[in-house]
């Protein structure tokens, strides 16, 4: 089961979700399932998944949301 395709788009899913900051909609499911498919040639090993998600082209243009301690949003005094 660990080397399953269907294990490996999970793990993928689940770890691109983390990386981004969100949910996986439908339309970053290609990018999902190509993250898979070029793991399948290493036996869907963890650290092509990871990789896969850090070149993607979803995670790197990612917008890091700001926090309230960001001297970028405004404050109310």
């Amino acid at each position: 089961m660990a080397r399953s395709p269907q294990f490996a788009e999970t793990v993928a899913e689940k770890l691109l979700a983390y990386g981004i900051g969100r949910k996986v909609e439908y339309h970053d499911m290609p990018t999902v399932r190509s993250i898979v498919s070029r793991a399948k040639a290493r036996d869907y090993r963890l650290r092509d998944l990871i990789k896969g998600v850090a070149l993607s082209p979803v995670f790197q243009r990612r917008v890091k949301q700001p926090t309230p301690e960001s001297p970028l949003v405004a404050r109310e005094h």
